[in-house]
């Protein structure tokens, strides 16, 4: 390979720059606490989906559970995310779509 194409390509890439938060989130969390915080995060598909929820702190409050598209099981769905939200003080929940859930 000709060494101009290696000093181009290592101009190239841009050093990992870790962003200080001052995402939309931060105020949210500085309102409630992070100990008030949950996340809700849904991975779409036609015929079911995958939910998680879990706290600003990424423990886990709702396993995560596949979805079927079905009137009932979204009904259940709601209850449980509205369950865990009582049993464990969360007053803010953005919603997070798509991305793979393990």
């Amino acid at each position: 390979m000709p060494r101009s194409s290696l000093r181009r390509s290592a101009k190239s890439a841009k050093p990992f720059l870790l962003q200080k938060p001052q995402g939309v989130l931060t105020p949210r969390v500085q309102t409630v606490g992070p100990e008030h915080f949950g996340i809700l995060a849904v991975d779409c598909a036609k015929a079911r989906s995958r939910y998680l929820f879990a706290d600003f702190y990424g423990r886990v409050l709702l396993e995560p559970t596949t979805l079927p598209h079905t009137r009932g099981d979204f009904h259940a769905a709601i209850e449980r995310v509205r369950q865990a939200i009582r049993e464990h003080g969360v007053r803010q929940i953005p919603l997070a779509l798509s991305g793979v859930i393990g």
